[in-house]
């Protein structure tokens, strides 16, 4: 499906949609799987669905569990920022690498 991961960590129940690419980073996974209903929910409401969603790029991240990660979004520190809070809680950067907390939800589209 075109995910290409490089030095990384891929936990249980990851769900990583086509074309994502994946460098020097830990994602944790997910404590359960989706429904088709629960998917087809969450396109209704402009929700992610968990894990990694299609075209984005993942570079010196950790992603915790549960986490939406939209379509085209960039996880690259594009600043090479030391220190940021994301919007809403939805990623933090300490000492350059990216964290996205347990639960969060990143948006299509967002670079950070």
């Amino acid at each position: 499906n075109g995910v290409y991961a490089r030095n990384s960590i891929i936990g249980l129940r990851s769900r990583i949609d086509d074309g994502v690419k994946i460098e020097n980073s830990i994602i944790m996974g997910a404590d359960f799987y989706e429904s088709f209903e629960e998917i087809t929910a969450n396109a209704s409401q402009s929700k992610p669905n968990l894990g990694i969603g299609k075209n984005s790029v993942v570079r010196r991240t950790i992603i915790d569990k549960n986490a939406r990660i939209g379509r085209n979004v960039q996880l690259i520190n594009k600043d090479n920022l030391e220190t940021k809070d994301g919007e809403n809680g939805s990623y933090f950067i300490r000492e350059g690498i990216i964290i996205v907390p347990k639960n969060a939800v990143v948006q299509d589209g967002m670079i950070a």
